[in-house]
């Protein structure tokens, strides 16, 4: 029973804290600027980034098929962790690759030598 209440208990100041800290963060972290969709930046957007999606999308399929082979042959059977963590990849290693893409400014010139045939499916 006291597990029950204690249980309760952290739901309710999850669910009572979780605004509190949202509105402190939003007074600690303002919005600059809001942009509009009808500002014409969203297709210059996508027209630069597109790469970038489709590359991740690329490694998102890798990752999922990389995490089925693993766990069919590396992983014992019936384990749900193994399976969970394998398919957690196929979130992971694209945000990992947008990121470092992002970050660091990488262009799509340069990563196009390591993607052969990358101008096909962009275009």
């Amino acid at each position: 029973m006291n597990g029950e209440i204690r249980q309760v208990m952290a739901i309710v100041a999850g669910i009572n804290f979780t605004p509190v800290l949202m509105e402190f963060l939003a007074r600690l972290f303002p919005i600059r600027t809001i942009l509009s969709l009808n500002d014409g930046y969203c297709p210059e957007l996508k027209k630069r980034n597109n790469w970038l999606d489709i590359v991740g999308c690329g490694i998102f399929f890798a990752a999922i098929f990389g995490a089925v082979a693993f766990y069919k042959t590396v992983l014992e059977k019936n384990d749900p962790w193994g399976l969970g963590l394998g398919l957690s990849l196929g979130v992971l290693v694209p945000v990992l690759w947008c990121t470092v893409v992002t970050f660091y400014g990488i262009q799509r010139e340069k990563v196009e030598y390591c993607l052969i045939g990358i101008d096909s499916f962009i275009s």
